[in-house]
């Protein structure tokens, strides 16, 4: 039940929104250079279905309101960083526009963002590796600043086979798309004590 306000000069009720936000990381999966989503590719099926579970939750919900979905889309870097550029906004066009058709979202709800080439997470990945050839990868990636010259650089160590094993187990992570929703509940009444002077 609703409280009802103190008669003590010192209480104040205040009626204030509730935010939430829930993040998803959906971890969809593209081909190497594709954009399309394909439900059966890698394990982008069970990833969709959390994805379709948490916004059928909160949109069957008449007493919340969703506020935003960020989405956020990423490429792996063996490609021109002007093509990864768009690459990673046309994943990014194409989980908006799944969300879209299937749920009926408002454009306006979107904040989207890219990262063209994922390099934290692929230095985060050569840290912990055990790569016989970890530093010197490392050393490519922390102080050469062009990222094309920085993607040929890692293709050089170790006759190539470095890079053979990181396209095998580590570039698939990065062509992905993060998902994150966030949503109000109603107001409640929020009791505000004031120190008497």
């Amino acid at each position: 039940s609703t409280p009802k306000p103190s008669s003590a000069a010192s209480d104040v009720y205040k009626r204030q929104p509730k935010r939430h936000s829930e993040q998803l990381t959906a971890v969809i999966h593209f081909p190497q250079g594709r954009s399309v989503l394909l439900r059966g590719f890698a394990d982008n099926s069970s990833q969709l279905a959390r994805i379709d579970s948490l916004t059928a939750r909160l949109l069957g919900n008449d007493s919340l309101s969703v506020e935003t979905v960020y989405l956020k889309g990423y490429a792996s870097p063996e490609d021109t960083y002007p093509y990864n550029t768009r690459l990673s906004a046309n994943r990014v066009r194409s989980i908006r526009n799944y969300l879209q058709e299937n749920f009926g979202l408002d454009s306006a709800v979107f904040i989207t963002a890219t990262e063209p080439e994922d390099w934290d997470s692929l230095r985060r990945w050569v840290v912990l590796s055990d790569l016989p050839a970890r530093n010197e990868v490392l050393a490519v990636i922390d102080t050469v600043s062009d990222p094309d010259a920085r993607d040929a650089g890692i293709r050089q160590i170790d006759n190539g086979a470095t890079y053979l094993r990181l396209l095998r187990e580590v570039y698939p992570q990065l062509r992905r798309v993060d998902y994150r929703i966030s949503y109000t509940l109603p107001p409640f009444l929020s009791l505000i004590h004031i120190s008497e002077p």
